[in-house]
């Protein structure tokens, strides 16, 4: 699984990239090995998550295929990992979904993001806060809805502008 894991995610990264039809195969097997939890090296669990952070990079389809795993509570999970090498990835993959269509978005809504997000905002490391605003900023450029659901949390934005 390892030596698989991580050929995947060098070969989601790189440049130039596989055709999607090679890669959709393992995308499922890639969010199976991070959902279920038995894996415990998380060397492996962190190269499933590059994986899936570069598959999902600016494409709507293959975030949908991200969101149809069924990944998004775990990923929103490793947003309380002390481990970097999770946390990073995780959150690049809940930005990518941000990226997505209103309804992508809406998916992390409903999933309650803000609330994580907002506490990785007091992260010690700058890339750490600087990717969780970027997720953040993608939610605020949604629908009114989306939008709104970022200017009820008093507290983010209060840190928001803290870090500004």
């Amino acid at each position: 699984i390892k030596h698989g894991c991580w050929a995947i995610s060098n070969l989601c990264r790189g440049s130039p990239l596989p055709k999607y039809d090679f890669v959709k195969y393992a995308i499922p097997v890639l969010c199976h090995c991070i959902a279920s939890g038995k894996l415990s090296d998380k060397e492996i669990v962190s190269d499933c998550c590059w994986a899936i952070s570069y598959h999902s990079d600016a494409n709507k389809n293959k975030i949908q295929a991200v969101i149809d795993s069924g990944i998004i509570p775990k990923i929103i999970h490793f947003l309380e990992e002390p481990n970097m090498s999770l946390l990073v990835p995780s959150i690049r993959i809940l930005g990518n979904i941000s990226t997505g269509t209103a309804e992508q978005t809406n998916e992390l809504l409903n999933y309650d993001v803000l609330g994580p997000l907002e506490k990785t905002l007091f992260h010690h490391k700058k890339v750490v806060r600087r990717e969780a605003c970027w997720v953040i900023s993608n939610i605020a450029a949604g629908n009114t809805m989306q939008v709104t659901r970022c200017l009820d949390r008093d507290s983010l934005i209060n840190k928001l502008l803290e870090l500004f």
